[in-house]
C-alpha cells in the first residue's frame, strides 16, 4: 500500500513538473516582428533670389491645409522653440495632398536660417527642417523619424528622432501605436506621453495586447493633437 502510494504521489509530481514545463516554454515565447515600412514629413529646398523655396512630402493620409501646416524662416541656426526668436516670415500652407511646395517671401541676408514645417499653428510643432549657411543656397534638410526597438505582448519601445532644441514635454509630445495602419481620425490601441526634454530618445507604451502574425504602425505625434503626427513606422509580429 505503501509503494502504491509512492508511486502515485511520483507519478502526480512528475506530471505537475511536466504541465510547469509546457506552462514555462509558453510563457517563455517571444513575439518578434519585422519592418515593412517607414513614412515622416520629408523636405528639400533652396534659395532663390529672395524666396525660401520648399518642397515636402507629409504622411499619405495628411491634407496640409485641414492638419493647420505652416512654413517658418527663422534667423537662427535651429528653430527656437522656446519662443524668443520670431520668424522673419512665416506663411499658411496652401496645398491640399500629401506632395506640396511653397515659395516663402523673406527679406534674406547672408546671416544663417532655419526653415521649419509645423501643423496646428504651433511653432513647437516644426518637425522637419532645412538649414542655410550663408554663402550656401541648398538646404540641409533634416527629417522626423520613429522606429520600435523593442516589443512585447503588452508592451513597446518606441525611439524618436526630432529637431536640435526639440523639447517633447514642452511640446505636449505623445507615441500612439494602431493595430494596421495609423490614422488621424482612429484613436490607438496604445498611447504614452513622451516624457523627456531631449529632443532625440525613446518612450515605452504600457497595457496592450500585441498577437502574433498581425499588423502594427507606431507614430510620434509632435504636438497635443492627434492631426499633429510627423512619423510611423509599421511592423509585422511574427512567432518565435
Amino acid at each position: 500500500m505503501r509503494s502504491l502510494v509512492s508511486s502515485l504521489f511520483i507519478t502526480l509530481l512528475l506530471l505537475a513538473t511536466g504541465a510547469g514545463l509546457v506552462f514555462s516554454v509558453a510563457f517563455a515565447e517571444a513575439i518578434t516582428f519585422e519592418p515593412v515600412k517607414n513614412e515622416s514629413i520629408k523636405i528639400t529646398g533652396k534659395i532663390v533670389d529672395r524666396y525660401f523655396f520648399v518642397e515636402f512630402n507629409t504622411l499619405s493620409f495628411i491634407d496640409p491645409v485641414a492638419f493647420g501646416y505652416f512654413i517658418s524662416a527663422f534667423e537662427n541656426q535651429q528653430i527656437p522653440y522656446d519662443g524668443q526668436h520670431k520668424p522673419v516670415a512665416s506663411d499658411k500652407v496652401t496645398c491640399t495632398t500629401s506632395h506640396c511646395s511653397h515659395a516663402l517671401e523673406a527679406p534674406i541676408t547672408e546671416v544663417p536660417y532655419t526653415v521649419g514645417i509645423g501643423s496646428s499653428d504651433s511653432i513647437n510643432t516644426i518637425s522637419a527642417t532645412l538649414s542655410f549657411m550663408p554663402g550656401n543656397r541648398d538646404g540641409v534638410p533634416f527629417n522626423p523619424s520613429v522606429t520600435v526597438t523593442a516589443l512585447g505582448i503588452n508592451s513597446v519601445i518606441v525611439a524618436y528622432q526630432m529637431p536640435l532644441g526639440y523639447r517633447p514635454t514642452d511640446s505636449k509630445a505623445w507615441v500612439g501605436i494602431w493595430k494596421g495602419e495609423a490614422n488621424s481620425t482612429i484613436p490607438p490601441i496604445g498611447k504614452a506621453d513622451v516624457d523627456s526634454f531631449q529632443s532625440e530618445g525613446a518612450q515605452a507604451i504600457n497595457g496592450i495586447k500585441i498577437q502574433t502574425g498581425a499588423t502594427y504602425t507606431v507614430g510620434f505625434i509632435s504636438g497635443p493633437n492627434s492631426k499633429d503626427i510627423v512619423a510611423t513606422a509599421t511592423i509585422k509580429t511574427t512567432p518565435y
